[in-house]
């Protein structure tokens, strides 16, 4: 999935898109290339976005890489998880 996907392409000057519905937090996260974001379960609904560089997100029946920028995968709660960066890399998690 790419963020860019639920962009208006500038139809209207200005123009907004809820992706995701919770009253929400947002943290950079900096992942370096190798690294493993330990297996941890997130309290809410969570939206990861890649930034820059290239991770692969992972559970236990699925595994999403992200390596474009812009592209994201949602993140159901309370679901263990990790992630792994394949290179030095910059997220946007909300939650």
């Amino acid at each position: 999935m790419n963020i860019q996907d639920f962009t208006n392409s500038f139809g209207k000057p200005i123009s907004t898109n809820k992706i995701l519905r919770a009253n929400a937090s947002t943290i950079l996260l900096e992942i370096a290339a190798g690294a493993v974001l330990k297996e941890h379960q997130s309290m809410t609904e969570a939206l990861l976005i890649l930034i820059s560089g290239a991770v692969v997100y992972e559970e236990e029946d699925r595994s999403v890489e992200l390596k474009e920028t812009m592209d994201f995968v949602q993140i159901p709660s309370q679901l263990t998880h990790r992630v792994r960066g394949l290179k030095n890399s910059r997220l946007l998690l909300i939650q």
